[in-house]
């Protein structure tokens, strides 16, 4: 009898230890993430805030002192100097624009494991009951797949992603939500009719500047897809985008950490 006990207790201590050891790796995870979160959020404000301002600013004190000192320019010299402080007012509307995309992102990053699919599908009924548009929706998603990460930003990230599908999905198209755990990665794409087959162009956050040239008003209009972007990047998440059989496609790969 005393052994049948002491059996069932030991059997017991080892689920309370595999229990508590299961615990330490989660709690490891976690710190291991925000750690890795924190530290890219730190590096993309110090270039957004120093190591892109401040020329800016520098080139823009330069070209106040030549107004006051010198304006008997030649024309080629005018040409230069107006389009040296045309990419001043560029550079300066992209670093409001990469500014803006920060304030997206909480100065406190709360990672917990949370069942993804069951998340995701909620939030594309959520998005589907909302649209007044006549799209045919349709979802393959895996129930559950957890995923370790902050469910705020992968609800802000998901609902730009599918708010970028219906502003740009034809009438009586379709968006195609899948969900899917593959091998070592847990994978969210979006699939639709796309109006604009270009729109679904992921941009750069330091590659704007080109699009912004562009503008005739120099108007900087952060899209849904940008918003996706920084999230996914902030969460150490790959977002692509890319083309199928005539469909816009939108992936994004995060680690599945309960893999290892």
């Amino acid at each position: 009898m005393i052994s049948i006990i002491s059996i069932i207790a030991f059997v017991i201590k080892q689920k309370e230890l595999q229990s508590e050891k299961e615990n330490n790796r989660l709690i490891n995870l976690q710190n291991a993430k925000l750690i890795a979160l924190n530290n890219k959020k730190k590096k993309i404000i110090g270039i957004a805030s120093h190591d892109l301002s401040t020329p800016f600013a520098s080139i823009d004190m330069w070209n106040q002192l030549l107004i006051s000192t010198n304006t008997n320019w030649n024309e080629d010299q005018k040409r230069s100097f107006d389009m040296t402080r045309e990419a001043v007012a560029y550079g300066q509307k992209l670093l409001r624009k990469i500014v803006e995309l920060e304030n997206i992102i909480p100065d406190k990053i709360c990672v917990d494991s949370f069942d993804f699919g069951a998340f995701a599908n909620a939030i594309v009924e959520n998005t589907r009951s909302s649209s007044d548009k006549s799209i045919q929706w349709n979802s393959k998603i895996t129930k559950p797949v957890y995923l370790l990460s902050d469910m705020t930003l992968i609800k802000k990230m998901c609902e730009a992603i599918l708010a970028n599908a219906v502003i740009n999905t034809k009438n009586n198209g379709e968006i195609n939500v899948i969900l899917q755990k593959e091998n070592d990665e847990i994978i969210f794409q979006v699939k639709n009719d796309a109006v604009d087959i270009s729109k679904i162009k992921l941009s750069n956050l330091f590659s704007d500047y080109k699009e912004i040239s562009k503008d005739k008003n120099h108007s900087v209009e952060i899209s849904k897809l940008s918003i996706a972007q920084r999230i996914a990047e902030e969460l150490d998440g790959v977002i692509s985008s890319g083309i199928e059989n005539d469909n816009s496609v939108i992936t994004v790969k995060f680690k599945n950490s309960f893999s290892q």
